[in-house]
């Protein structure tokens, strides 16, 4: 079974077989999709149906945080803009709602644990602000950082989670205005090295650090898919994005 979320373009004869393009090939149980018109370019809204989280069939959508996400059309692709929710949503509605979008989708309460009514507006500027450039904590679950530390001692992965000590310049990471982030203590960049961790180096990549209500999503911009910062096996999704992480100043 194909699994993903992908769209499709006629090739040169309308004969032919369409071709197809990979938004997310990590989508695997999107209850509805909608489309649109925003920003003066047309929009995805995939809607995985919260089921797939809650219930036990962990091998169909292992880890993976049931999305509610807004995919608009840019430089001939479907790129991730907007992220609503992770705790999934049905038959959602989406009407134009002062130049941007009020949107509405119910969960059906069968396995609980998730919002039966939910409702999101989406405003005119349409995409989230980014991170300003800065030194910061990213701070995980239970009182937990991101810590560079390990690389410095040689351990692997050489990014993880460690419970906090307040003015450890490893737990400190410097978003700068290339996109990279700079390890305050080994002075190093953060990378993704494609094996579902994560790794700093002399060399790095460039991340794209949006709000989300009252976190942030982080993604490598050269990746984009399932090995992210929120792809190590320190958290609780072995999958890239969808994770909201609170980022403040040091500790």
């Amino acid at each position: 079974m194909a699994r993903g979320l992908a769209f499709f373009t006629q090739g040169s004869r309308a004969t032919n077989p369409w071709n197809a393009t990979t938004i997310d090939s990590t989508y695997r149980a999107v209850h509805q999709l909608t489309v649109g018109t925003f920003e003066n370019a047309p929009y995805i809204l995939a809607a995985e149906q919260e089921q797939a989280c809650i219930d036990v069939n962990d091998s169909y959508h292992a880890g993976i945080p049931c999305r509610v996400e807004i995919f608009q059309y840019q430089n001939g692709t479907f790129n991730p803009t907007i992220l609503l929710t992770d705790q999934g949503t049905q038959n959602q509605s989406v009407i134009p709602y002062q130049g941007g979008l009020l949107i509405v989708g119910a969960d059906h309460g069968n396995f609980g644990g998730y919002p039966a009514l939910q409702g999101w507006i989406v405003g005119a500027s349409g995409s989230p602000s980014s991170l300003p450039p800065g030194t910061y904590s990213i701070l995980g679950v239970s009182g937990t950082v991101v810590d560079g530390g390990f690389g410095y001692w040689g351990d692997t992965p050489r990014v993880q989670l460690y419970q906090i000590y307040p003015g450890n310049t490893f737990q400190q990471w410097t978003f700068r205005s290339d996109g990279s982030l700079l390890n305050g203590g080994i002075m190093n960049i953060m990378r993704d090295p494609g094996n579902v961790t994560v790794d700093e180096q002399s060399f790095g990549d460039v991340w794209t650090i949006l709000q989300s209500g009252s976190g942030y999503t982080i993604q490598d911009t050269r990746t984009r898919t399932s090995s992210s910062i929120t792809a190590v096996p320190w958290v609780w999704v072995p999958t890239a994005r969808w994770a909201v992480w609170s980022i403040g100043a040091p500790r």
